[in-house]
């Protein structure tokens, strides 16, 4: 029965012991990220760190405002590591983000001209197409006219 009690006991202070490390390990690591967003100037966000997240309330060259950054892969890529490697980890993490971003301003006009140019070709495809078919049809010009224009 002792055995039992004394086995109970030290389960206990194992997992309340852990928790609390836990606690511990989670609050070092979100001041070492408050600490990389001051260095970042992102100061304006809206902490939610208990949920392990925070909210952007200003525009910056990492995020959007209103982004929702997650932090659980983060803390969770962190803690497979040594402390000592957790400033590093995070640094990298917000340099990728800002790398990833920059790529992203890069591509979207480009994007955008090719949206611009995809449309364009469809139409012209499109209407050779219908020409190509009125012509073998010997279809007056009015009804190319009036095809074309339900379509488009």
């Amino acid at each position: 029965m002792k055995k039992g009690i004394i086995s109970l006991v030290m389960s206990l202070f194992i997992v309340f012991s852990t928790a609390a490390q836990t606690d511990k390990n989670y609050n070092n690591f979100i001041n070492i990220v408050k600490k990389e967003l001051k260095e970042i100037h992102i100061q304006n966000y809206e902490e939610h760190f208990k949920e392990q997240y925070f909210i952007i309330k200003e525009e910056n060259d990492y995020f959007d405002v209103g982004t929702e950054v997650g932090l659980t892969n983060l803390y969770n890529i962190c803690t497979q590591n040594d402390k000592s490697q957790w400033k590093k980890i995070i640094k990298d993490y917000f340099s990728q983000v800002k790398v990833s971003r920059d790529e992203e301003k890069s591509i979207l006009p480009k994007l955008e001209k090719f949206e611009t140019a995809k449309d364009i070709l469809n139409y012209e495809y499109t209407q050779l197409i219908i020409r190509n078919r009125f012509q073998n049809h010997q279809y007056s010009n009015l009804t190319l006219v009036i095809t074309s224009a339900l379509l488009f």
